[in-house]
């Protein structure tokens, strides 16, 4: 397994990416508003729209979105009656409506358990200061329920991510696909560990802060102690005269350095935006004085 041959599983397997973030902001900017929409018809006053909307919770949450995905594409068709409708559905539309609609439903909950948060005098005092509904929903209710529900948003996009995996069930091209399409053809194991790394990559951004921590040294000192092995290794097989083995060696040594040189900026950029991570660190590696000479 030389550099190219990483070279090319990387751009082999991250051809799905573009369908996989395709699938991604689709699903989160149609479901997040109609989220807040099943959210309002389920404190809806009017009896069968909020029955309605509780079934539909109930249906999405209750089922798997494997199966969900399954019946919109194969089970729909066969419909009597509106199953014409469905049968040009393609595959990639099929998933968008399944994973809006799953999603949907769970925004619905966390957006539900957003405004339970939000105390009965705040809306006394809207009525108080003579806003109207409206205004009592936007300017009141939604930033202190927004503020709540976000920790949950945040858990459901990077659950999202992981999801788009889903679509190899419908056989739409994606990093998965791709992944084990590349294993088929190549006997190897390696393009699988590609497609981690890349949801790895595109779900940091949402993880939390501690998280990321965590990630970042984990793969510093991997990276490190994986060099380190590797430069050994080169040195070993160039004095032993071996060039095959320092042509293998000498690859995993430029990934592994490529991967440090990552880890690095990584850190930076993170210290950057997370000051206070920085001022730990820093208090952690000032010496403490004994007591006597404070």
């Amino acid at each position: 397994m030389d550099f190219a041959y990483i070279a090319s599983t990387f751009l082999r397997v991250g051809a799905g990416l573009g369908t996989t973030l395709k699938l991604f902001f689709i699903t989160i900017l149609a479901s997040l508003p109609l989220g807040f929409l099943i959210t309002l018809l389920l404190r809806s006053g009017i009896t069968p729209l909020r029955w309605l909307a509780k079934v539909f919770v109930y249906l999405m949450r209750s089922t798997p979105l494997v199966l969900q995905l399954l019946f919109i594409y194969f089970g729909l068709p066969y419909l009597p009656g509106v199953g014409n409708y469905f049968s040009t559905m393609g595959r990639f539309t099929a998933t968008i409506w399944g994973f809006v609609l799953n999603y949907a439903a769970y925004f619905a909950e966390i957006f539900r358990g957003g405004l339970l948060a939000v105390e009965a005098g705040q809306y006394e005092a809207a009525k108080v200061l003579g806003l109207t509904r409206w205004q009592t929903i936007t300017r009141v209710v939604f930033p202190q329920m927004l503020r709540v529900a976000m920790p949950s948003i945040s858990n459901e996009t990077i659950t999202l991510v992981k999801d788009t995996s889903l679509m190899f069930t419908l056989a739409v091209p994606e990093v998965l696909q791709f992944a084990k399409s590349a294993v088929s053809s190549t006997g190897k194991t390696f393009p699988f560990v590609v497609a981690g790394i890349i949801y790895l990559v595109v779900t940091y951004r949402h993880s939390p802060a501690r998280a990321k921590e965590v990630l970042i040294q984990a793969f510093t000192w991997l990276c490190g102690i994986l060099s380190a092995f590797f430069a050994l290794a080169s040195v070993y097989a160039f004095f032993d005269n071996a060039p095959a083995v320092l042509d293998l060696t000498l690859s995993f040594l430029a990934v592994t350095l490529v991967g440090l040189g990552i880890t690095r900026l990584a850190n930076r950029r993170f210290l950057k935006h997370n000051p206070s991570y920085r001022k730990k660190r820093l208090a952690a590696t000032t010496k403490r004085r004994p007591p006597w000479q404070r």
